[in-house]
């Protein structure tokens, strides 16, 4: 496990330096909320717009993305790849309403091979995204990670991770930003480790404005109608 923090670290540091490109997905209409200034950009792969989340469509209130080759794979020791992705959205909410919360939710598979023993293969996957608000700043995080056993052989699963984003106040305005990450490593000539993005979900939440009562309906019904009968 030490080597594979360390790999790790040494990744980021690299992730960290490179410059990014944008790509832009434009702007979406959902039911109740506007997605404006959909954009992409990955650092661990400066030298192209890299759409490793894909042209989003939308759902309701949802904006879905079907990535087709957000994944990272090690064959063969020792040595780590890691893609990474930054996801930014301006979500605006339509006349009559305000958003108050945003649900995160992705989900893939990963396969591990350390055919011989001492072998060792690892994956992991990791979101880590903010709202941006006028009440502050509101974040949320997971990740999952998965190390072959001592016992030689091929492991294979799917894994989903699912971050709510809330607390804040109700808010006609929400910024969305998200640090994407895929990480597979491997730590000797026969191991490999493969890890894929297949869904990514961005649910957002919204509650209507109150309409005025009938009592304030009334109210003001009677005040407009005071000259009326003061004239009579």
């Amino acid at each position: 496990m030490r080597r594979v923090l360390f790999l790790i670290a040494i990744s980021s540091c690299l992730i960290n330096a490179a410059v990014a490109d944008v790509i832009n997905y434009g702007n979406l209409v959902g039911s109740k909320v506007l997605f404006n200034g959909i954009s992409e950009s990955s650092s661990s792969i400066p030298s192209v717009a890299a759409d490793l989340f894909g042209a989003p469509s939308v759902d309701g209130d949802m904006l879905v993305f079907t990535p087709k080759s957000f994944e990272a794979s090690e064959n063969g020791g020792p040595g780590i790849q890691t893609i990474d992705s930054q996801l930014s959205v301006s979500l605006v909410a339509k006349p009559g309403y305000l958003i108050t919360g945003i649900l995160v939710n992705e989900f893939g598979d990963y396969t591990l091979a350390t055919p011989f023993q001492g072998g060792q293969a690892f994956a992991a996957a990791s979101m880590n995204g903010f709202a941006s608000t006028p009440s502050g700043l509101f974040p949320g995080n997971a990740s999952i990670n998965a190390t072959s056993s001592t016992v030689p052989g091929v492991y294979g699963a799917n894994w989903n991770l699912n971050v709510p984003i809330q607390g804040f106040a109700a808010a006609s305005n929400v910024g969305f930003t998200l640090d994407n990450t895929l990480t597979a490593a491997a730590f000797s000539a026969t191991d490999s480790a493969f890890i894929k993005k297949k869904g990514f979900k961005l649910t957002i939440s919204t509650v209507a404005i109150p309409e005025p009562t009938s009592a304030i309906l009334m109210l003001v019904c009677g005040v407009a109608g005071l000259p009326f009968y003061r004239k009579r």
